[in-house]
């Protein structure tokens, strides 16, 4: 019984992660559209002190820039 379980878990293992692997590509997908100008400034926000001022810089680029 104990590699009936074992093969199970493991196959379970095996479709999550063949299931998640588009999910995970599709990230970086989109990131060639995003003018230069926009990445700049999101890179700017990335040295914000606080995780609300990060969230509020990208926001507003993300308005500026209609994406």
């Amino acid at each position: 019984m104990k590699r009936l379980d074992r093969f199970v878990s493991l196959s379970l293992l095996g479709v999550l992660t063949v299931a998640l692997v588009p999910v995970a590509s599709a990230q970086g997908q989109f990131w060639g559209q995003i003018p230069e100008g926009a990445r700049e400034e999101l890179r700017e926000c990335k040295e914000k002190e606080t995780r609300e001022e990060k969230r509020e810089c990208a926001k507003a680029v993300f308005e500026k820039y209609d994406i």
